[in-house]
């Protein structure tokens, strides 16, 4: 129902992947919480618009809840099971999906060849790529197969990690190398700022742009 692509099916799907083919609601910043939380049995629930490949869209009623997967000699992983379902698009007459105020904003203020991305604080992932922003077609990022699994070059973990570390004080910024798409190193130039979803929980937002392909 999703379209998923072939190869990224029957394995766990990242949820920046999952962002990047549905709009969602109001309630997007207090899914986003759960994600950083991501404590076990913590559930969530809702109705977002769903993008095909061909172009179409669904209405998707999905339900999740957060477990803690045990790994033998490592740390529990959290993963999000859950099940969707396909309900009736709205008549026509009926009020359009909400577009969010600060959605618009972001839109309006990402440069040429600028991407924008929200990353968790707490293992510094990818949550979602921001609204208004383009898909580094170059950068790997799914982490499904086929394709390198998402990182940032050992000899600038450093970088990355003062960069989240310094947030507390300040916008950050930095020069990191990224995993690419036919696993070479993508250098990027990258500012980063602190973002609140809630008073207690906070994210953070990285606008970056391409560099030279390093080989």
């Amino acid at each position: 129902m999703a379209d998923i692509p072939p190869e990224f099916r029957g394995q766990p799907r990242s949820l920046a992947a999952m962002f990047a083919q549905v709009t969602t609601d109001a309630r997007e910043s207090l899914a986003i919480k759960r994600i950083v939380l991501a404590e076990p049995g913590t559930t969530h629930q809702g109705i977002w618009t769903v993008s095909r490949r061909d172009g179409s869209e669904f209405r998707s009623h999905f339900s999740c809840r957060i477990f803690a997967e045990a790994r033998p000699g490592e740390p529990d992983r959290r993963v999000a099971r859950g099940i969707s379902q396909e309900v009736a698009m709205p008549r026509r007459g009926e009020p359009e999906p909400i577009v969010l105020l600060e959605h618009k904003l972001l839109e309006s203020s990402t440069r040429p060849g600028e991407f924008r991305a929200l990353i968790n604080l707490q293992n510094l992932r990818l949550i979602r790529w921001v609204h208004g922003s383009a898909v580094p077609e170059r950068i790997a990022w799914q982490g499904g197969a086929g394709e390198p699994e998402p990182m940032v070059h050992p000899e600038d973990r450093r970088v990355m990690i003062d960069m989240a570390k310094g947030l507390d004080r300040s916008s950050t910024a930095g020069t990191l190398r990224v995993r690419g798409v036919d696993g070479d190193w993508i250098r990027i130039d990258a500012t980063a700022n602190l973002v609140a979803l809630e008073r207690d929980v906070t994210a953070a937002l990285v606008m970056f742009t391409l560099a030279e392909l390093d080989t």
